[in-house]
């Protein structure tokens, strides 16, 4: 079936199969259509379709809970930044410094994976230290406005983040177009579903924080743990998190 084609009805009974049929949780059922509206509006762009049906259906149907996230204690947080800056067996030196800057990111300043993946060499104030956050990136490979007015803000980066990102730029960036600061090695896009298939994965079996048959930790927990407010007012934090400030 052709984006053009698609109705209305077609969104609500795709999205009753898969809650029915294919047993998908919560989060699974809101990530594909989310793709779906990804999918239009890459269309639209592109005057492959005039209206916005899947757009409009996704918001009217029944909004779908995703549940609580699960978030990390602080002592785990801090094994995940040692863990994310150690080479191992099968991961080449540019992984391990990709991992790591998203991990320090995340955590730091609190900026969701597609927010990471978007940033622009302009969006990175090295001599201030401020991360000015204007998009993300979908999985289409778009750079996406933030669905708020909040979504749009300047971050402080603590001094470990500036020389992780400033490194990563003199070591692996790839001449692009928008001038994307983290791309693959050929200059293609980071694939979001590799990251989370293998990437984060593996970073949470290092760190001992992965138990197999249960669900893993998710990515987007780190940027809700308390170390960017730690790091941003004037409060005292625990010793060990100074030598990353």
């Amino acid at each position: 079936m052709k984006v053009s084609d698609v109705k209305f009805s077609d969104v609500e009974a795709f999205k009753s199969f898969i809650i029915k049929s294919r047993n998908y949780s919560a989060r699974s059922v809101k990530t594909r259509l989310s793709t779906l509206r990804a999918m239009e509006e890459f269309a639209k762009k592109r005057g492959m379709v005039k209206g916005q049906v899947i757009s409009e259906a996704c918001r009217e149907l029944s909004p779908v809970g995703c549940g609580k996230i699960e978030t990390f204690t602080p002592e785990q947080v801090q094994t995940l930044l040692t863990v994310s800056s150690k080479l191992y067996s099968g991961c080449s030196p540019r992984v391990r410094d990709m991992m790591e800057c998203f991990v320090n990111i995340s955590a730091f300043c609190g900026l969701r994976l597609g927010e990471i993946m978007g940033l622009t060499v302009k969006n990175i104030d090295i001599n201030k230290r401020i991360i000015h956050v204007r998009h993300s990136l979908t999985d289409f490979d778009l750079l996406k406005a933030p669905k708020t007015k909040s979504g749009i803000r300047d971050v402080p980066m603590p001094v470990r983040v500036r020389d992780l990102l400033r490194s990563w730029i003199e070591q692996h960036y790839v001449e692009n177009e928008r001038g994307l600061i983290f791309r693959n090695e050929t200059g293609t896009q980071v694939r979001q579903q590799n990251f989370h298939k293998w990437y984060w994965p593996r970073l949470l079996e290092r760190a001992g924080l992965r138990v197999r048959g249960q669900k893993n930790l998710h990515f987007h927990a780190l940027s809700t743990s308390p170390l960017a407010g730690w790091l941003s007012m004037d409060c005292r934090y625990p010793r060990w998190l100074r030598c990353w400030a």
